[in-house]
């Protein structure tokens, strides 16, 4: 093992495994995008990565074309997710290899906020009544977080 891949393999193992399980190449840009979706543990959109790259000064090879296509990568391969925000020409990421997740969109500043519950919790007896394998769902709540209700902030158009 060379010098350098030697001191970057500790923070790098868990990045490089998943690349490596979802037949994406292995690049330095890509594994510290990966580190920002895994430690934040929630949905970021491209400019919210890489606002976070740049804070960590590892943004120094990494444009924001770079995460767009990284992000779409990910998102082609199975490794991420892309959901549309709304009233917004933006999406927003989250690694897939976390536990099924819900969250409360707020409709003044946009924030994600991850739930600790799933609202959808079917019986399944309901739902092999009407012969209905389910694979997956999508929960969002739409509403104003507690600092845009604290500061008057009204829902944005959309």
């Amino acid at each position: 093992m060379t010098k350098s891949r030697q001191a970057e393999a500790p923070e790098n193992d868990e990045a490089r495994a998943a690349l490596k399980r979802h037949r994406i190449r292995y690049t330095a840009q890509r594994a510290a995008v990966y580190r920002v979706l895994d430690e934040e543990g929630r949905a970021l959109t491209a400019q919210e990565v890489h606002a976070r790259l740049e804070a960590g000064h590892e943004s120094a090879n990494c444009w924001l074309s770079t995460v767009y296509r990284t992000l779409e990568c990910f998102v082609a391969a199975g490794l991420a997710a892309s959901e549309p925000l709304p009233g917004l020409e933006a999406s927003s990421y989250r690694l897939l290899h976390r536990a099924h997740r819900h969250f409360a969109v707020c409709l003044g500043c946009r924030r994600l906020i991850a739930l600790t519950v799933c609202p959808l919790e079917l019986p399944q007896a309901e739902l092999d009544a009407i012969g209905f394998k389910l694979e997956d769902h999508k929960v969002e709540l739409y509403g104003l977080c507690a600092d845009c209700q604290a500061g008057g902030t009204s829902p944005v158009s959309t």
